[in-house]
């Protein structure tokens, strides 16, 4: 469970759920009896691979600036 729509309904983490999975999940959730462990990734690897390089290049530039300076 976590972010809340526009109409304040909890929408569920897990995709390809049914209405009747969802509305059970969201009564587990707010009892707060019970813990779910979801199967979404914890790390963006697309951010991850779009970020990289730039950070490599920042290093580079870094130690270019650093010998010239």
């Amino acid at each position: 469970m976590g972010k809340r729509d526009k109409d304040f309904k909890i929408v569920p983490y897990e995709k390809n759920m049914n209405k009747t999975e969802q509305d059970e999940d969201e009564k587990i959730y707010l009892s707060g009896n019970e813990q779910r462990f979801y199967s979404r990734p914890l790390i963006d690897y697309d951010m991850a691979l779009f970020l990289a390089p730039l950070e490599i290049a920042g290093a580079v530039m870094g130690v270019i600036i650093q010998i010239l300076m």
